[in-house]
């Protein structure tokens, strides 16, 4: 089941993956323009301004897709 949210996708993971997916998230939301909106497109946590997507990112077992 895809995630509705951003913070729903980071909820699926535990431990370090989690930290990790929360640090990535928050820095992307501190640097993005406030009209940016989150979203999940291709199963992915995404930001995007207007229809452009800026920023994907993903959880894995051993690392995070940026």
């Amino acid at each position: 089941m895809t995630a509705s949210s951003i913070i729903e996708y980071i909820d699926r993971y535990d431990g370090d993956v989690r930290d990790r997916l929360l640090t990535v998230y928050e820095l992307i939301k501190s640097a993005v323009p406030d009209e940016a909106v989150e979203s999940i497109s291709w199963r992915m946590p995404t930001f995007k301004l207007g229809t452009e997507p800026l920023f994907f990112f993903t959880g894995t077992k051993r690392h995070i897709g940026f």
